[in-house]
């Protein structure tokens, strides 16, 4: 029997959804979404995901790949990657995603899962950057030249490019459908109007005052300016006499030549201000902070060891966070100072960047704690589990995971072992590749590799070994430990202390084998026993085989004590082989004894017979009570009811 592992390659993808990332121009690479289901579990794990585009669901033609995504990490069932197929794939043509899996670094080749997944209108907006370029005047930038459009326009400009009328200017209507050649436009604050220039073709020397407007400077008069004027460049004014009041703004950069005597300085209580004349004597009392213990110009401020320091407007704060602390933390009060989560999300603990614990809530308040590898996994929907830790995510190239999927399970360690569904409360301790599978509730394999309890075996328990197994409905049964010893359907509180080989078959409830190798209790054989030896059967009901070797009991309440090759057949109940080797009672010899010796033999019906030992000594058919006390060779014969040989030879 080899051992069993259940990570398997049965793969089905669930669920696939694709979508593009969006940029200020696009590329050409898809983010897809997935989830794994690896045998009849969620994946959990590292795997290696392979994606090839086709045009059809079946058959078709490759449109993009293979891509191949190494190392895909894999949680619940959850992965996500970004394909890059290139530009042209999406063109508006129905596409179909291929996928293959396998483990993370497995030799194997890929699985391919079946079917391929439709890729949705998401995909397809790959083809929007050609929108850039229209395929005609109508949709292209190049209608953007104004010498290159044809056709009516719409709205405030119509007609063709050779007749162009435009009825309003910035949303303000045109009085005129156009204006005359020497007209022009103008806004009068409503609309605009049609206006006239007419300037005389010889027009030369000064012209008068009198026919500028009023807000243009005059040559020989005081000016008048009106409105918000705007000087550009330099104002020279060359005239002393000239007069500039008003309020000024700006920091006078660029000014030079200034008469200092004609300045009025700034003072500060009557004191003239100079460079780097303002110093603490003149600054008044409870103004400004003028030193800062006794530092003085730019002071920093920085925060220590677990303190901050926040500003905010003109305030600033210094306190001390309510973190935990790497040195640790003083003052806590139990059920308010926590470590966690005050929200229904799990809550990880990593080291080296890995997940090493794992709490799950639930809404019973009864959380999942799963220690270990990152790949160790409690089903969906299951509460109460402990999973101590084991598993590993890469061990030489392989994940090994610990799987719990019934209440209030417990894995304790190891790798590879498995509880399945509805087998509530039942442990593992440790080992490789055991399993308890569904609805056996309570039961417990302590430790060892390859040991199965199988399905309704309530309570059963394989206490160690390796390769041994309690079948469907053996109720309470048990394996101590040793090799391949096993345990049939129905043969509850069936027990195999040790040994090797060892089984106790269907339906023999409360059979034992206390040890040795190869030792059976038969089908049926209720209440039967082997105390050790090899080769031994105890196949009638409470039959006993106490040693011994090819020794074996077959009626009910048969006794064989040692000795090898003794045989107590069936129906001869009650009989009684004590040992010696060779020796038989036959069928419906009831009650009958064999002490020792070899080749004795008791044939059918003789009832109450006895043969004390000796050898060669024979009880024919029928002969009831017959008796030999030793010897060899005698014979008590057919029909001889209460014949007695007391020894000798024939």
């Amino acid at each position: 029997m080899k051992t069993r592992y259940l990570l398997t390659s049965s793969l089905l993808l669930l669920v696939g959804t694709a979508g593009l990332a969006t940029a200020a121009v696009l590329g050409t690479a898809v983010s897809y979404q997935g989830r794994l289901v690896d045998g009849s579990q969620t994946a959990n794990g590292v795997y290696d995901l392979r994606f090839t585009l086709y045009d059809a669901l079946a058959n078709g033609n490759v449109i993009g790949g293979p891509l191949t995504d190494m190392a895909t990490s894999v949680s619940n069932g959850l992965f996500a990657v970004t394909l890059d197929f290139g530009s042209g794939v999406f063109a508006g043509d129905a596409r179909w995603l291929e996928i293959a899996v396998r483990t993370n670094g497995a030799a194997g080749s890929f699985i391919v899962l079946s079917p391929r997944q439709p890729l949705l209108a998401a995909p397809f907006a790959l083809f929007t950057p050609a929108a850039g370029s229209a395929l005609s005047a109508n949709t292209s930038a190049a209608a953007d030249a104004a010498g290159s459009f044809t056709g009516p326009l719409a709205g405030d400009a119509t007609g063709t490019q050779a007749a162009t009328v435009v009825s309003r200017i910035r949303g303000t209507p045109i009085s005129v459908t156009s204006p005359s050649p020497n007209q022009f436009l103008r806004y009068d604050g409503a609309q605009w109007t049609p206006g006239s220039v007419a300037l005389a073709t010889d027009v030369s020397g000064t012209m008068a005052d009198a026919h500028l407007s009023s807000n243009v400077g005059l040559l020989d008069s005081n000016q008048a300016f009106t409105g918000s004027n705007t000087f550009n460049g330099r104002i020279i004014a060359t005239n002393t006499a000239n007069v500039i009041v008003g309020t000024f703004t700006g920091n006078g950069a660029g000014l030079t030549s200034l008469n200092g005597a004609s300045l009025v300085p700034a003072t500060i209580g009557g004191t003239a201000l100079g460079a780097n004349s303002v110093s603490a004597d003149k600054i008044a009392p409870n103004q400004v902070v003028k030193s800062l213990n006794g530092l003085r110009d730019d002071v920093t401020l920085a925060a220590g060891t677990n303190a901050t320091l926040t500003a905010s407007a003109q305030t600033l704060t210094l306190s001390t966070p309510t973190d935990w602390h790497v040195g640790g933390n003083s003052g806590t009060t139990p059920g308010q100072n926590f470590i966690g989560t005050s929200d229904p999300q799990p809550l990880e603990l990593r080291v080296n960047g890995q997940r090493a614990l794992r709490l799950e809530p639930n809404s019973i308040g009864a959380p999942n704690v799963i220690g270990g590898a990152l790949v160790n996994f409690v089903a969906p929907g299951v509460v109460g589990v402990t999973i101590a830790g084991g598993g590993a995510a890469n061990y030489n190239g392989n994940a090994y995971s610990n799987a719990v999927l019934a209440d209030y399970a417990v894995i304790a360690g190891g790798s590879v072992n498995t509880i399945e569904g509805n087998a509530s409360k039942a442990v593992i301790g440790g080992g490789a590749g055991n399993l308890i599978q569904a609805n056996s509730q309570y039961a417990t394999i302590s430790g060892g590799g390859g040991n199965w309890i199988h399905t309704n075996a309530i309570a059963a328990t394989i206490a160690g070994g390796q390769h041994n197994t309690i079948q469907t409905n053996a109720v309470g049964a048990a394996v101590g430990g040793g090799e391949d010893n096993k345990i049939q359907t129905n043969s509850y509180f069936g027990t195999i202390s040790g040994g090797a080989g060892n089984t106790v078959w269907a339906n023999a409830y409360y059979g034992t084998v206390a040890g040795g190798w190869a030792n059976a209790v038969g089908t049926n054989a209720v209440y039967g026993s082997v105390g050790g030896g090899w080769n031994n059967t105890a196949g009638g009901a409470g039959a006993t085989v106490a040693g011994g070797s090819y020794n074996a009991a077959l009626a009910k309440l048969g006794v064989v004590g040692g000795g090898e090759l003794n045989i107590i057949e069936g129906e001869a109940s009650r009989a009684t082989i004590g040992g010696g080797g060779g020796n038989v009672v036959q069928s419906n010899s009831t009650y009958a004894t064999i002490s020792g010796g070899w080749g004795n033999a008791i044939q059918t019906n003789a009832s109450v017979a006895t043969i004390a030992g000796g050898g060669h000594n024979l009880i024919q058919t029928n002969a009831r009570a017959g008796t030999i006390g030793g010897g060899e060779g005698n014979t008590v014969q057919t029909n001889s009811s209460y014949g007695t040989i007391s020894g000798g030879a024939e």
